[in-house]
């Protein structure tokens, strides 16, 4: 069983799995720090870290945009997608089925 995520921690989560879910691919560190509201990349890479750690996501070092979720609940609801789409993320499709 994986361990729980702290607030922060799930701001960051989420917006990975949103932008897996839409794009198909995650989100550079930059988008990341900008969703979350941050204005550096260090807590951005400490809270990736302590959700890999967690057990919530896996990282490849030394590849751009190396995150791959380790489990994501297709039918949970995101609450922040509306922040999510006005950092540009594309908008949710109810009838459009889709794996991660």
């Amino acid at each position: 069983m994986r361990k729980a995520l702290s607030p922060k921690q799930q701001v960051i989560y989420e917006a990975i799995v949103h932008f897996v879910r839409h794009r198909r691919y995650p989100p550079t560190y930059r988008k990341l720090m900008r969703v979350a509201g941050l204005s550096s990349l260090a807590p951005v890479q400490s809270r990736l870290k302590s959700i890999e750690r967690k057990g919530w996501i896996r990282r490849r070092p030394g590849y751009a945009r190396a995150i791959e979720l380790v489990e994501v609940a297709l039918s949970k609801t995101c609450a922040n997608c509306q922040h999510w789409q006005d950092m540009g993320a594309e908008p949710v499709h109810a009838s459009r089925s889709q794996t991660a």
